[in-house]
């Protein structure tokens, strides 16, 4: 929080605020400031005093399976991991990573296949992991927010032990491992069966013939006569002479 520019004195402080039953905040001095007379130092044991008390916890974590703290998000992301391994387990249980030396874990295995285990380090945004045994053909590695998946194919019955070492951000780090084998999925093996029948067919043909026929068209016609008769008119004139 402070130091000196010689490095004579400093002041740090420490916030719990993740475990709302042990949770607490912290003020060291490097010196006896309550034994000062300046001002300047009892301020700086008052503003102490004050933000030590105000601690509170803000809700962000999960008691995991009752046993280690760790965020909510890599809870649920642990959870969803492990929903989806479908096997025996192997190891289920927290553990301390060291920064110096190791923690060496031991699984025993009684047939070729896959194995998985998960480990949830919340405090340590790194784990170290070296996987070792005659067994062991290929190893994979990959992170999530706080967690690390190691999968790991045997291709005999054997142990495999994994050293696991925290990233050197304090002495001593809470983890959880989760080791399970993974089922193979059943295989769908589809048979084919080709049936070969000799049939005789009998087919009948039919053929159109042509024959030349005649077609007599009768067309009836009515006919409506009209009679037409003249008729002659005769008029007379009577001319009239006269005589002398």
């Amino acid at each position: 929080m402070a130091l000196l520019p010689n490095g004579t004195a400093g002041i740090t402080v420490f916030d719990v605020y993740w475990d709302p039953e042990r949770g607490y905040r912290a003020v060291y001095f490097s010196f006896e400031v309550e034994a000062t007379v300046s001002e300047s130092g009892k301020l700086l044991l008052q503003q102490a005093i004050e933000w030590a008390s105000r601690w509170k916890y803000p809700d962000i974590t999960e008691l995991l399976k009752g046993k280690i703290r760790v965020p909510k998000e890599a809870a649920k992301t642990f959870k969803e991991l492990i929903r989806d391994t479908k096997g025996e387990t192997l190891y289920d249980d927290p553990i301390l990573l060291p920064e110096e030396g190791n923690y060496n874990l031991t699984i025993n295995v009684d047939k070729p296949g896959n194995i998985t285990v998960i480990i949830v380090h919340p405090w340590s945004g790194k784990v170290n992991i070296t996987v070792i045994g005659e067994s062991v053909k290929e190893v994979n590695i990959s992170k999530h927010n706080n967690i690390t998946q190691v999968d790991v194919y045997v291709e005999r019955s054997g142990s495999i032990t994994m050293y696991l070492t925290s990233d050197p951000t304090s002495t001593f780090d809470q983890a959880y491992v989760y080791a399970s084998t993974i089922e193979a999925e059943e295989a769908i093996t589809t048979v084919t069966t080709i049936v070969t029948t000799s049939v005789t067919t009998t087919t009948t043909v039919t053929i159109p013939i042509t024959v030349p026929t005649t077609i007599t068209k009768t067309e009836t016609k009515m006919i409506k006569e009209t009679e037409t008769t003249t008729l002659t008119k005769t008029r007379t004139r009577t001319h009239y002479i006269a005589r002398t």
